[in-house]
């Protein structure tokens, strides 16, 4: 168990963790607490709840004012969080862990999210603090007696920690999440931190795990609810290795691109069919075709190629185009398998003359990122970024100083705990293996969004109502994240990458950018 404190109202008190069979946390030079640090192999650390046993029971009122009860998500599994919308480190890094791990999810799971302090969080507290995960997540409120009831029936404990701020107090409590699965029985407990691959790893492999014969037949199964319905869930009823169903004849295209101008593009899309399943896997090929709203514009005809979004999961094509005249343009899609056409699409879009970002070839804006030299970094670098195991090789250098030292460097604009999109998941654990096999080109994370350090962890600031971008993440007009930018040894532009990026992909820029290899 992790019970931790977490600073409320903009008055930090850290976090205290002190996790049962994992590394404990130790006290820093100043003081402070100390982040545990890394298990080597998180998947072999045992989450497993002995004996399985029925989830207990959870009803309380949802973000929307209505009647819940976690039986009602009977047919697919569920995890429980509790936490507080205050809470300025453990809830926003579980939650965003949770998002990605669900949107990499070999099948449907439903995520849960109760907070231990109902005097703040009423249902419309919890549906605007969750509509920043944009995950559909359902949040849970009650009153004081309620919140009690379902804490100590779950063993969560939560306390208030009155901390002199404007906001009067904190809230200490439990951090772990729980797994519960499609009959309604807790299987695994999860430890804070454990990161998006834990989650999805124990969820995975629910079916495979073999129960004793009691625990088995500990009750039926209740049919999932209208949302949940297999047939609004690709895993659900995709055919065998993912393939479109036979004689498939209508395609849906999502362009995730933004940024299409005059001149080189890269551009990346999605397809499903009605039903919401699958359509791009590297056995079926893409072919594009342009054509602008004036005729005297010849049309242009090009190749795609696959890439995944997440192995084994979700992929995507993306087809390399330069056009020639700004204006209103449609594209057609046509996807194929070696036993045959599957179907076609078109897609409207717009070209403009120049996009927000700087184009391919030109100057890098050159901003100060941060670093671990600046003063607000912090012992690990909480104070910069919101990675859980942020890479020191990241934060080494800024961008003005490789500019200056006329040095090739990949700039990654995202947020690992807070991006918003749907293309966010483990970019950042990507970008390390890369950087291992490029010693020569530096490598900088940029957090995009305006933050606030509470306790010695970053949040963004939500006093707008919602993410803003901050002036580095402006000065490169990014209008979305996650943004990759490569940038060669004269300061100029080789490559950028919008929202999906396969790790082949960078790898090629950056051999293109530093002349062939590191």
């Amino acid at each position: 168990m992790v019970f931790a404190i977490a600073a409320a109202g903009g008055i930090g008190v850290g976090l205290l963790g002190v996790a049962l069979g994992g590394p404990l946390a130790t006290p820093a030079g100043d003081g402070r607490i100390a982040w545990p640090a890394a298990t080597p192999d998180p998947l072999k650390r045992p989450t497993a709840i002995v004996p399985v046993l029925p989830a207990p029971a959870l009803a309380l009122t949802d973000q929307d004012g209505r009647p819940f009860d976690l039986a009602s998500m009977r047919g697919t599994p569920a995890l429980v969080f509790f936490g507080y919308t205050h809470c300025p480190d453990v809830c926003p890094t579980t939650l965003a862990d949770v998002r990605d791990a669900v949107k990499r999810s070999p099948v449907p799971v439903r995520v849960v999210f109760v907070t231990i302090d109902p005097a703040r969080d009423d249902a419309a507290a919890l549906k605007q603090y969750l509509s920043f995960y944009d995950a559909g997540f359902t949040g849970l409120t009650g009153t004081a007696a309620e919140i009690r009831r379902a804490a100590d029936a779950w063993g969560v404990q939560y306390a208030r920690i009155d901390n002199g701020s404007a906001n009067g107090y904190a809230m200490a409590h439990t951090a772990d999440a729980f797994l519960v699965d499609a009959a309604g029985r807790l299987r695994d407990r999860i430890w804070f931190g454990a990161g998006p691959d834990v989650f999805v790893d124990r969820i995975a492999s629910l079916a495979a795990r073999t129960l004793p014969a009691d625990a088995a037949s500990s009750g039926p199964v209740a049919s999932p609810p209208a949302s949940a319905t297999p047939a609004a869930t690709p895993a659900a009823t995709a055919p065998p290795n993912g393939s479109p169903a036979a004689g498939s004849t209508t395609v849906v295209p999502t362009l995730t691109t933004t940024v299409i101008r005059v001149g080189a593009n890269r551009l990346v899309m999605t397809v499903s069919d009605p039903n919401n399943r699958e359509l791009a896997f590297p056995d079926v090929t893409a072919h594009f075709t342009f054509r602008d709203a004036d005729p005297a514009v010849p049309p242009i005809a090009v190749d795609g190629y696959f890439i995944w979004v997440s192995v084994g999961n979700k992929g995507a094509f993306v087809v390399d185009v330069s056009f020639p005249v700004p204006g209103a343009w449609t594209g057609t899609i046509a996807l194929q398998k070696a036993t045959g056409p599957i179907g076609a699409a078109d897609f409207p879009f717009s070209v403009v003359d120049r996009g927000s970002t700087p184009a391919i070839g030109d100057p890098a804006p050159s901003i100060h990122t941060p670093t671990a030299a600046d003063p607000n970094a912090g012992e690990n670098l909480y104070g910069i970024t919101t990675d859980v195991f942020p890479d020191p090789r990241f934060y080494q250098l800024s961008v003005d100083q490789l500019l200056a030292a006329h040095r090739p460097f990949v700039l990654t604009f995202y947020s690992p705990a807070y991006c918003p999109t749907t293309a966010c998941g483990p970019l950042l654990k990507n970008m390390k293996a890369i950087a291992n096999e490029f010693p020569d080109v530096a490598f900088v994370h940029v957090e995009p969004h305006v933050m606030t350090n509470y306790g010695g962890r970053l949040m963004p600031d939500y006093s707008t109502g919602q993410l803003e971008f901050n002036v580095l993440a402006k000065a490169y007009g990014i209008p979305v994240e996650p943004f990759v930018f490569v940038v060669d040894a004269q300061g100029r532009i080789a490559a950028s990458f919008e929202l999906i990026v396969g790790s082949d992909e960078i790898r090629a820029a950056i051999r293109a950018a530093t002349g062939g290899g590191a």
